[in-house]
C-alpha cells in the first residue's frame, strides 16, 4: 500500500484556525481479508451524548471536553502490514524502489484502525477502575456508593462527568499518562456542535448556527430569502405547484448537489434541529430519483435555517419525569401506503431522542399505524430509563403520550382482534412493556401531540407552537 498527505483548516471554539497535516495510508489497497468484528469500532450515538448533558445540567455536575492527538495510531497491529516509503522522506530513487516501511502503528486509512483504537482505549478505562455501559460501548461508567463518574467516546472526542471531582480529576491524570491529549475544560464545541452552558441558572444550549452558515454557503444561499416553516402543508402545495416556477439560486448546468445537501441536513438534524425532521426524512426517501422539485425543497428548508440558524435545544431540568410523544400519520407521503410515524423523548422536560420513520407495513387503520409506532417509541424510552437507573439510581417510571384511543386500547388489551394479521412479533412491544409494569401509556389531545410535528408538513400555527415546546425555545427571547 502507499500513502498520501492530507491537509486541513481546522476551525476552533475561539474562531482561530488550526492547520493540520497527516500522513494517511491508502487502506482500500490493503489485500487482508478481514472479518467484520475485526473493523467495526463504535461510536457513543448523539441521543446519549446529549442525555449525558441533560443529566449534567440537571444536577450541576462539572463537564469536562478531553481531545486525543492523532488517536489512531495510539492503536497496535495484530497484523504485519507494510507500506511504500511515503512522500517527503529523503532518500535515493533507487532505495525507494527497494525498500518499504513496517508499519507498527495503526494509522489513519487502515481498516483495523478505529477498532484497534477503540480497544486500547477500553484497556485504559477498565485498568482504571471503569466498567463498559451495557447498552453503549462507549460510555464508561465508575461509581463509588452514591459518587459516579461518566466518560463518553465519540472517536478521539470525550466528555467526562459526574459528581466526584476526585475521580475526575484522577481519570484526567490517566488519560493524559496514557495518549497525548489536550485537556479544552467545560465543551465549547464538540462535533460541530455549539454548547453554551450557565451553570447558575441551570440552562444549557446546543446550536449549530456555524455549521449552518456553512450549509447555506455552500450550497450558494448565504443572501436568500428567509422562509417561516421548513415545508409546505399538502394543501399549499397541491394549490401551487402549477404556478411554481424553477427559480433555484443555483447554476442549473451544474450537477444538483441533491444527496450533499440531505446528508448535512440529516447531521444537523440528528444533532439540534428536530424540526426538520419530517422535511429532510421525506426528501431522503427520493435520493436515488430526485428532480428540480424535490431540489426546490431542500431549498425551502435551507431557507427556514437561514432565519432560524440561531435556534437549538436548550436544557432547564425544570421536571423529574421521562417521556415519549408518539404519533403516525396514516398512509401519507408513500406510494405503497406505507405510514409514516415519529416520536421524541424527553428527559427531565428535555429532548434527548427523536425519529422519523417510514413503516415497512401498510396499515390498514390510523389505530394499526399508531400500535405500529407505538412500539418504536417504547423500545426508545425503555433504553434510556435503563440508563438513568444504572447510572444515576434514578428510578423514574417512563409514560408514554398517545392522542389515539383506540391504540391505547390495544396496546392495554390481552388479545385485539383486529391486529391478529401483525404477526411479527416486534410491533407487539408496546403490549409486552406495558403489562410487564415497564411503561405507562396516557392519553394526550392531538392538539398537544408533540410528535406531530414529525409526521406530516404543518401549518405556520401550528409548526411554530410544536417547535418551540420540543425545542424549549422561546420565541421572544434574544437567544
Amino acid at each position: 500500500m502507499d500513502s498520501r498527505w492530507v491537509f486541513v483548516r481546522k476551525g476552533e471554539a475561539d474562531d482561530s484556525t488550526r492547520y493540520k497535516a497527516r500522513l494517511v495510508i491508502r487502506g482500500f489497497k490493503d489485500v487482508h481479508e478481514y472479518d467484520f468484528t475485526e473493523i467495526y469500532a463504535p461510536v457513543v450515538c448523539l441521543s446519549d451524548v446529549r442525555a449525558l448533558l441533560v443529566i449534567a445540567n440537571k444536577f450541576d455536575w462539572e463537564v469536562t471536553q478531553m481531545d486525543v492527538d492523532t488517536a489512531f495510531l495510539n492503536g497496535t497491529l495484530n497484523k504485519i502490514v507494510y507500506m511504500k516509503i511515503p512522500d517527503g522522506v529523503k532518500v535515493s530513487e533507487e532505495f525507494r524502489k527497494n525498500k518499504v516501511c513496517k508499519v507498527r502503528k495503526a494509522l489513519y486509512g487502515l481498516k483495523v484502525s478505529p477498532k484497534r483504537w477503540y480497544l486500547k482505549f477500553k484497556q485504559v478505562m477498565v485498568q482504571g477502575g471503569f466498567h463498559v455501559f451495557e447498552g453503549q460501548a462507549c460510555l464508561f461508567y465508575w461509581r463509588k456508593g452514591h459518587k459516579i463518574v461518566i466518560v463518553m467516546l465519540y472517536v478521539d472526542d470525550i466528555l467526562i462527568t459526574g459528581n466526584c471531582r476526585d475521580k475526575i480529576r484522577e481519570t484526567k491524570r490517566i488519560l493524559c499518562g496514557s495518549f497525548k491529549m489536550k485537556i479544552l475544560g467545560e465543551p465549547k464545541k464538540f462535533l460541530g456542535i455549539e454548547i453554551s452552558r450557565d451553570r447558575d441558572n441551570r440552562i444549557l444550549q446546543m446550536k449549530q448556527t456555524k455549521f449552518t452558515n456553512a450549509m447555506l454557503e455552500r450550497f450558494e444561499l448565504e443572501n436568500c430569502a428567509g422562509s417561516e416553516i421548513p415545508m409546505r402543508t399538502n394543501q399549499a402545495s397541491k394549490k401551487t405547484i402549477r404556478k411554481r416556477k424553477f427559480e433555484s439560486t443555483l447554476d442549473l448546468e451544474k450537477k444538483i448537489p441533491f444527496r450533499e445537501a440531505v446528508g448535512a441536513l440529516l447531521y444537523c438534524t440528528n444533532c439540534t434541529r428536530p424540526d426538520i425532521a419530517f422535511s429532510v426524512n421525506l426528501l431522503a426517501r427520493k435520493s436515488h430519483c430526485y428532480n428540480m422539485e424535490d431540489w426546490l425543497d431542500v431549498e425551502k428548508i435551507l431557507k427556514y435555517l437561514s432565519v432560524t440558524k440561531d435556534v437549538g435545544i436548550t436544557f432547564y431540568g425544570n421536571d423529574d419525569d421521562l417521556c415519549v410523544f408518539s404519533d403516525a400519520s396514516l398512509g401519507t407521503n408513500d406510494e405503497l401506503g406505507r405510514s409514516t410515524a415519529g416520536f421524541i423523548v424527553k428527559l427531565f422536560g428535555d429532548p434527548i431522542s427523536w425519529g422519523v420513520t417510514k413503516q415497512r407495513i401498510v396499515a390498514t387503520s390510523s389505530m394499526e399505524a399508531e400500535y405500529v409506532a407505538m412500539s418504536r417509541a417504547v423500545k426508545e424510552i425503555v433504553y434510556f430509563s435503563y440508563m438513568c437507573r444504572s447510572l444515576i439510581k434514578l428510578d423514574i417510571m417512563p409514560v408514554l403520550y398517545e392522542d389515539n384511543k383506540s391504540a391505547i386500547f390495544a396496546a392495554k388489551a390481552e388479545v385485539v382482534r383486529s391486529l391478529k394479521h401483525i404477526v411479527k412479533l416486534k410491533y407487539h412491544y408496546v403490549r409486552q412493556a406495558v403489562q410487564e409494569g415497564k411503561i405507562k401509556i396516557k392519553w394526550v389531545s392531538t392538539s398537544e401531540q408533540l410528535a406531530d410535528i414529525f409526521t406530516k408538513a404543518l401549518p405556520k400555527n401550528s409548526f411554530v407552537y410544536f417547535r418551540n415546546i420540543i425545542l424549549n425555545y422561546d420565541s421572544n427571547s434574544d437567544q
